[in-house]
């Protein structure tokens, strides 16, 4: 009887083990082309900072920055200032392109900055709409207590940069994109694989009909000439990046 038991219980172990392996080994292969860039100062106005799983950007005026995410490892975000030399203080705004948490864990390392994301992120935030992911929901949350809304179409200046709001739904329903000068921040609106703009991961993306319809608005514009994303870098050659769709 007892060999009977341990035969049977090896089979559920072993069952089980190929199971979770085979979940992790599907999960890491769908995020095979998500490679945020390392800590680094790309042009004399922008700089980007590996802040855990993704990336955040800083755009630089005077003495003073705006970023674009906040990341999800103060720690990691704390140690990326620190090579940039950028003071946290010095930090006047966060936009947010959507709730996540991988994108807003980060606003506890800017205290004094105000806080922008789009008005349709707001019910994620209230209980009002829940995020899925494999099957599961949840509500988003942010670590600050006050933040201001943004409709599509808004332009905001802070210490003399432009920062104009673009409505790009399908990740979350209230994904936002944001111009500044010839950049454009899109959070998770897309992935960027061998310089080619392609929808992020289903995993991720509440609705890839409508992200599909975003990316095309997005690609209808020509206000940029680089997407700067949260986990797979920017487009070298943006005419190549968004030749499929336009």
């Amino acid at each position: 009887m007892f060999k009977k038991v341990m035969k049977v219980t090896a089979i559920v172990v072993g069952c089980l083990v190929l199971v979770v392996g085979g979940f992790f080994g599907w999960f890491f292969y769908q995020m095979r082309d998500l490679k945020p860039l390392d800590t680094a100062q790309i042009s004399d106005s922008i700089s980007v900072i590996k802040g855990g799983m993704g990336n955040l950007y800083l755009v630089k005026n005077n003495d003073g920055y705006v970023a674009f995410d906040a990341a999800d490892n103060p720690k990691k975000l704390l140690e990326g200032l620190q090579v940039l030399s950028i003071d946290p203080s010095k930090v006047k705004a966060v936009f947010l392109t959507h709730s996540d948490a991988d994108h807003v864990d980060g606003l506890v390392v800017f205290p004094s900055a105000k806080v922008y994301l789009s008005k349709d992120e707001v019910p994620l935030l209230k209980e009002k709409t829940y995020r899925h992911f494999l099957g599961m929901t949840h509500m988003n949350k942010l670590p600050v207590a006050e933040y201001t809304t943004l409709s599509d179409g808004d332009s905001i200046v802070i210490d003399g940069i432009t920062i104009n709001a673009i409505a790009a739904p399908g990740h979350t329903q209230g994904s936002m994109c944001y111009s500044v000068g010839d950049a454009l921040f899109v959070g998770d609106l897309c992935t960027i694989v061998d310089d080619q703009v392609r929808p992020m991961l289903k995993i991720f993306t509440e609705d890839m009909t409508i992200n599909a319809e975003s990316i095309k608005k997005v690609a209808k514009l020509n206000s940029y000439k680089t997407i700067y994303t949260a986990h797979c870098g920017y487009t070298k050659d943006l005419n190549k990046a968004l030749e499929a769709w336009r």
